[in-house]
């Protein structure tokens, strides 16, 4: 059994000035990897927990115990605009191949291409920005190559049959 902690942020969530964002429709965005010939299935690891929390935050989520006061330093789930915050700051960081080569949904990534050779360039982009962030992917929820079709987000993808 896999006991995790929660914490119940309703009154802080009460109190927060909601961010302003719209997340992709991903019907849309969909789109951009229909018939492409090579795909690859991402998936973070412990996603939220990967983003630092401001600092002037940090004593607002704190909580205490019987034993004592838990401060969080990275971004806890729960949290009003968790999602909407990870998902902006995944785009701002993989923009160079968003829409492109690249789509994110918070916390899974599906990568794309035509051909062989770009899909191998476009990896090791994608591997390249992981590593300038501090990004981290869960081995269990990735794949590195999957030709042909992919389902990502309930969504089918598959390659053209040229």
């Amino acid at each position: 059994m896999d006991l995790r902690q929660t914490t119940d942020y309703r009154e802080i969530n009460s109190v927060t000035e909601v961010m302003a964002a719209v997340m992709p429709i991903l019907s849309l965005v969909m789109e951009n990897a229909r018939g492409k010939q090579h795909f690859g299935l991402f998936g973070f690891l412990k996603y939220f927990w990967q983003l630092p929390l401001a600092e002037f935050c940090q004593e607002w989520m704190s909580y205490m115990t019987d034993e004592k006061i838990f401060t969080p330093r990275r971004v806890p789930q729960g949290c009003s605009d968790a999602a909407i915050h990870f998902q902006k700051t995944m785009e701002k960081c993989f923009a160079t191949l968003l829409y492109k080569h690249l789509l994110v949904w918070i916390d899974d990534l599906v990568l794309y291409a035509d051909d062989i050779d770009t899909y191998l360039d476009k990896l090791t982009e994608l591997f390249s920005l992981l590593n300038d962030f501090g990004l981290k992917l869960s081995v269990k929820k990735s794949r590195l190559s999957d030709r042909g079709k992919v389902v990502w987000q309930y969504y089918r993808c598959e390659r053209s049959s040229t």
